[in-house]
């Protein structure tokens, strides 16, 4: 594997900035799956908190500082908490596209007899999502269910 791997380095290069083998075939869709649904569970756990935040009253923009500036800071944090507040949701990427790897992320847990309990309830409120018409918007737009719960 690692020879056809070099051979296609160049345009793997040309794709992205991060050229990584992890290991034999598969394993790559299954990092890709991973990291996705741990994106669309830090994006979930950013939407319920700035819900919580704006029902108590505080200032976003201040959360958003001591957040940033502690343990809570995520690049999930920086990529879509403002868009979120600011309700700029054109997708970067898909709702529907999210849902489907966590979807599949989840199947593959599954067959490995692995729970992911928090990646379940994350299924079900992105799948609440797109039922009702965001999935063409940006995975962020599991802020705007949550506000109206």
């Amino acid at each position: 594997y690692q020879e056809a791997f070099d051979r296609a380095r160049p345009v793997l290069e040309a794709m992205g900035a991060l050229v990584l083998r992890v290991g034999p075939q598969g394993h790559g869709q299954m990092a890709k799956l991973i990291n996705n649904t741990l994106a669309a569970v830090n994006a979930e756990a950013i939407a319920e908190a700035l819900v919580l935040a704006q029902r108590a009253g505080l200032d976003a923009g201040a959360l958003l500082e001591v957040v940033g500036a502690g343990s809570g800071n995520s690049t999930m944090l920086e990529l879509k908490a403002r868009p979120m507040l600011d309700r700029q949701l054109d997708p970067l990427f898909k709702l529907e596209h999210m849902l489907k790897d966590v979807r599949h992320c989840l199947a593959e847990a599954r067959a490995l007899g692995v729970e992911l309990p928090v990646a379940e309830r994350v299924e079900r409120l992105y799948a609440a999502a797109a039922d009702e018409g965001r999935g063409e918007r940006d995975f962020a737009a599991v802020f705007e269910l949550l506000s109206r719960r």
